[in-house]
């Protein structure tokens, strides 16, 4: 069976971040110039921790955390995707930063059940939409105390045999990726 690398480009103009599914040899263009292909991480030694924590509920169910201890996440800096690159393609799921959007009648409507509502962590995008993001609630965190923080999470259903290895892409910091099955 072929499998292709998987590949993140961003654009050093506008900051687009694209996975290509079909290598044909182009680079792909943006904002009028080519996108800059980018080269994951696999060791972490700054303040933030950015490399994904994988933990498996059983052979189908995949928990991804990022990092040791909690991440920025603010609209200047935050995790903005995880991915789950398996032998037969790629799941991607996008995060928000946090805001101080507290509407209890939103988290409502957000969580599948009421039991899960305080669960829910209220994010917009600024344009008033609210994602299901963190399970934790924004903490403060860093040095300074109006910087919010949290756990960027993800869970994935797929075949603990099939999964090659998890991506995280901070805005700032770049794109992290831990291989999966190695020892296995």
């Amino acid at each position: 069976m072929f499998v292709m690398e998987v590949k993140f480009y961003r654009c050093s103009t506008c900051g687009n971040v694209i996975c290509k599914v079909v290598d044909s040899g182009v680079v792909p263009h943006c904002c009028g110039s080519e996108m800059i292909l980018m080269k994951p991480k696999s060791v972490d030694n700054g303040r933030e921790k950015h490399l994904p924590e994988v933990e498996w509920d059983g052979d189908h169910k995949l928990k991804v955390r990022i990092g040791s201890q909690p991440h920025p996440c603010t609209p200047e800096h935050y995790i903005s995707m995880i991915a789950l690159e398996m032998e037969d393609g790629i799941c991607i799921k996008t995060l928000q930063p946090c805001c101080d959007v507290k509407d209890a009648a939103c988290a409502d409507k957000l969580a599948a059940s009421e039991a899960e509502a305080k669960d829910v962590v209220e994010c917009c995008d600024g344009k008033g939409l609210l994602s299901r993001i963190f399970g934790d609630e924004c903490k403060d965190g860093g040095d300074d105390k109006d910087e919010k923080s949290a756990w960027p999470h993800a869970k994935f259903r797929c075949c603990r045999k099939k999964a090659k290895g998890v991506y995280a892409y901070c805005n700032i910091h770049g794109l992290w990726y831990l291989p999966l099955n190695e020892k296995e």
